[in-house]
């Protein structure tokens, strides 16, 4: 099979040539809005309900009341933003709707914004920059820890420029349920995380729409770009299925590790669902571009990648798809792996890296795995051949991936992740 001269994401990619990327593109065109009459000459932010103005954020953001929005003027505000009381909801929003009128500055000094213990946090229309960690702060850009049960909405946002040499920088999200839209991540640099870190904490998962993350790196942790883990969720809590799900994400040129999805499922089990998403020119010690793993029961793994393109990544153990099913003896039955359309094309591995393996997609334990209509490339990339249903139910540890696909038996009939 051969890929087209121009997919959707080679149109994408000619984007991010230009002067914004295509989640900066939707909110250009026709959000942006003049600042309302109230946004006079001095004025920072006002606070609803009320409609009490400020001439300072912080002061605005500290006299909110139990639940309120906070629409933030046009203009660059430097300082340390945080919201220090409980609540139930709080919403931060820049009035033009375009986020490159309202910019949260660090001025390289201070770590951004940090709310914690509210039950629902929205930010909208905001771009934050040029943070810098601190010993009491874990992420130099945007900390939002909600209150249990919570939620966290990430909309129409620039997170950017931010340095965490002790920690994290660009944004972490910590909360039950958040969904993260029309959004771009990117040069932040970090010594554990870098980019988007989104930790789900007894919750139904993490929803990702319109968002690219580039040019992130990390200079000890593993994953810069995206990470995804868990926080109290197991057999104990007795939570239904957790769907995780990710529409036109783009992950690229980031520096220090994959993409890290943690999936510990629940009760009921866990989906991770990729569509019309792209991975391009990242690079790990380990793996190079996405990396799945989890604990708990097997069977309740299910990962689900439709028109998912893999593209000049680099690693040491996987250029492009690593796969670790659970340990410590739970993994009896498969965790399984649909893959329909995309594919691994250009993908290269430093061999001169610790534990390198000449693998384009890699796993360790037990994984029952699908492939249709996807494009594997040639010579070295082609692990399984071209276009073959495959599927194994366990290499055992150590395997590189590298199969003999007159081996490889086609896989059973059983359905792939049902669709959201």
């Amino acid at each position: 099979m051969t890929r087209s001269p121009m997919t959707p994401w080679s149109l994408l990619a000619s984007l991010l040539l230009g002067a914004c990327g295509p989640a900066e593109s939707a909110w250009r065109e026709g959000l942006s809005a003049p600042p309302p009459a109230w946004c006079s000459v001095g004025v920072a932010a006002r606070v609803l309900p009320g409609g009490q103005v400020f001439t300072d954020l912080q002061d605005a953001l500290q006299a909110t009341p139990d639940s309120a929005r906070v629409e933030v003027c046009p203009g660059v505000h430097v300082g340390e933003f945080s919201k220090p009381q409980r609540g139930t909801r709080l919403d931060i929003v820049g009035v033009t709707g375009d986020p490159a009128d309202v910019v949260l500055d660090g001025d390289h000094a201070f770590a951004v914004l940090d709310v914690g213990m509210q039950m629902d946090t929205r930010l909208r229309a905001l771009t934050v920059r040029n943070g810098l960690d601190s010993p009491a702060t874990s992420n130099a850009g945007v900390l939002i820890h909600a209150d249990a049960g919570g939620s966290v909405l990430i909309e129409d946002c620039v997170i950017e420029d931010n340095e965490g040499p002790a920690g994290e920088a660009g944004m972490r999200l910590t909360a039950a349920a958040v969904t993260v839209r029309r959004t771009v991540v990117r040069r932040n640099t970090g010594y554990s995380g870098a980019g988007l870190h989104v930790t789900i904490a007894g919750g139904s998962g993490l929803t990702m729409e319109d968002v690219t993350l580039e040019d992130n790196t990390v200079s000890f942790g593993r994953s810069p770009g995206l990470r995804l883990n868990y926080d109290q969720v197991g057999p104990a809590f007795g939570l239904p299925r957790v769907v995780n799900r990710f529409d036109r994400v783009q992950v690229i040129r980031n520096h220090g590790g994959a993409a890290v999805f943690d999936l510990a499922p629940p009760d009921g089990g866990q989906d991770l669902i990729l569509r019309d998403s792209l991975f391009r020119e990242n690079d790990g010690a380990y793996d190079g571009a996405l990396s799945v793993s989890g604990w708990a029961s097997s069977d309740l793994m299910r990962v689900r990648l439709d028109e998912v393109w893999f593209e000049d990544n680099t690693g040491g153990r996987s250029s492009g798809l690593a796969l670790s099913a659970p340990q410590y003896g739970r993994n009896t039955v498969p965790a399984r792996l649909w893959m329909t359309g995309g594919g691994f094309l250009r993908n290269t591995v430093d061999t001169a890296l610790v534990n390198a393996r000449p693998a384009t997609v890699w796993w360790f334990r037990s994984w029952l795995m699908g492939f249709r209509d996807v494009d594997f490339g040639a010579g070295a990339d082609a692990n399984f051949g071209s276009d073959l249903p495959l599927c194994r139910t366990d290499y055992g540890p150590g395997t590189t991936g590298f199969v003999d696909t007159s081996t490889v038996p086609l896989c059973p009939s059983w359905p792939p992740p049902p669709p959201p």
